[in-house]
């Protein structure tokens, strides 16, 4: 902190700060009169501010809150006040404020409790424009550099967050998680997700925050509304009261009560993926050059995302039509089994959300019900649909069909693990199953899943050797084979999912 400086320095000062305008030009002068006060406003305007004068505590205080200026000046004549309450006032309202204190006199003591308030400048005794000028322009110099460290420190706390949002490929959470993050960082009170439609160009509300849910799946055109006006420009707009807006901007503003608003446009290679928009209420904060700024980060992020999470999502739709059309025409070949693979892929996805299994686990063992019994293809007609009971020789070939489905899909790079639990799914729990003879948890956890659930769609299905048994009496053999050929704990889970599901029905 410097009380005395040259206009030489001055000059430089001035010189240095030439095409970097103050975004925020509010300076209010507090307890400064008469001739000093008119000098200190010619040196603040050269400085690009617009002054105002408060002559107490409780005016200046009022004016922190209508007016969010950059720079405080307060004498030490405040009368009736403590000046250096009024700069911790200052402070905890705002730390990025510059303040500064004008005193007749400055002792040791002052000046330390001047700085532990958070004083950014001091001038004191007859100092002179040129003096008053150097001292703030240091001032604002040091407030520019930590106001620019405490973003960069946001903004990098911000992408490592925003990283997050890249790992998660379903849709519907990483809209969730994108949108939460916008509303939390820039502390809006409400706002929304709108996605492009690839074929027909419109926008369609997808994520809400602090809105109707009844929003999500409406369609705007981007011929319409601020959005559409975003979308068509690829640039954001905000709305705030410090920012100048075009009238047919605030026109198409339909929520009266939003006092401040940014929608940002999602790009990624250079095409619109969406549109993200907060909101902020009367009484609420106000959006600024920092708050795009922020929104440029996370919107970068999350378009990418939402990109990947979309082709995921064809991806597995084209695996799932191919897989569902190869299975259909190898269950084509007995009609007793149509429909099993479907119905155990099913009852697999159920019970691995019932024990609270990842995304990509669940989609895995959707796929691998799906698959499961792809082997039998290469089992012959006369084995595979003999009513009768299988000889030792049959059943050797039978028990061929998990290694052959595991070498037919071995070639698909699919972007789960299939081949585990197609291989798998006839080991039991006491190591007597097939092909590796595995026990208890060493076959993996998929596997046991689709054991479970290829047992009771077997069992509850008409044969050419048997009828179907009801599923109750399905229940009870589940339970009863439970820690022989079945995992108890899944054997369990699965009979009471079911059965609260019938209690429901």
């Amino acid at each position: 902190m410097t009380s005395i400086k040259t206009e030489r320095v001055a000059q430089e000062l001035d010189s240095a700060r030439i095409g970097k305008p103050l975004q925020k030009q509010i300076a209010i002068m507090v307890g400064i009169e008469g001739d000093v006060a008119k000098e200190c406003e010619e040196v603040l305007t050269r400085l690009g501010f617009h002054s105002l004068r408060c002559v107490s505590f409780e005016e200046a205080k009022e004016q922190l809150e209508k007016r969010s200026p950059q720079l405080v000046v307060v004498s030490t004549a405040l009368p009736s006040s403590d000046p250096l309450e009024l700069l911790r006032a200052v402070k905890e309202h705002n730390p990025l404020i510059t303040g500064i204190l004008v005193a007749r006199q400055a002792t040791y003591d002052f000046v330390i409790k001047a700085l532990r308030v958070g004083c950014d400048g001091l001038v004191y005794g007859d100092f002179s424009t040129e003096e008053f000028y150097a001292t703030v322009s240091e001032a604002l110099e040091k407030s520019a550099l930590r106001e620019d460290v405490s973003k960069l420190k946001s903004l990098l706390s911000l992408y490592r967050l925003s990283q997050m949002i890249t790992v998660t490929l379903d849709l519907d959470r990483l809209l969730s998680l994108t949108l939460d993050l916008a509303i939390s960082e820039l502390h809006a009170s409400s706002g929304s997700i709108m996605l492009r439609d690839e074929v027909t160009g419109d926008l369609i509300i997808a994520a809400v925050h602090g809105l109707p849910k009844t929003l999500i799946g409406k369609r705007q055109s981007i011929n319409e509304g601020i959005a559409g006006l975003v979308a068509r420009q690829q640039k954001p707009i905000i709305i705030s009261p410090s920012v100048s807006v075009e009238p047919q901007v605030l026109s198409m503003l339909k929520r009266k009560e939003i006092i401040s608003s940014i929608s940002f446009p999602m790009m990624f290679e250079g095409k619109l993926v969406g549109i993200l928009n907060v909101n902020s209420v009367e009484g609420e904060v106000v959006f600024g050059e920092g708050e795009l700024e922020i929104l440029s980060v996370l919107c970068a992020q999350a378009a990418s995302a939402i990109t990947n999470a979309r082709l995921h999502e064809q991806v597995r739709r084209s695996y799932l039509g191919a897989i569902t059309a190869l299975v259909q025409a190898i269950e084509a070949r007995d009609p007793y089994t149509k429909g099993h693979s479907e119905k155990v892929s099913e009852y697999a996805v159920q019970l691995g959300e019932t024990i609270k299994l990842s995304a990509d686990e669940s989609e895995a063992i959707r796929m691998a019900g799906l698959l499961h019994d792809v082997g039998k293809i290469g089992i012959p007609d006369q084995i595979l649909l003999k009513p009768g009971k299988l000889t030792e020789e049959e059943y050797e070939q039978i028990k061929r069909h998990p290694i052959i489905s595991s070498l037919i899909i071995e070639p698909v790079p699919f972007p789960w693990d299939i081949r585990t639990p197609v291989r798998h799914h006839h080991e039991r729990w006491d190591g007597k199953g097939y092909p590796d003879g595995l026990r208890g948890e060493e076959i993996p956890l998929t596997a046991r899943i689709i054991s479970v659930t290829d047992v009771f769609d077997a069992i509850t299905s008409d044969r050419a050797y048997r009828g179907a048994m009801s599923a109750e009496a399905a229940f009870e053999l589940i339970l009863e084979v439970a820690g022989t050929q079945l995992d108890p704990e899944l054997s369990r889970a699965f009979v009471n999912m079911m059965r609260s599901k019938k209690r429901r029905s």
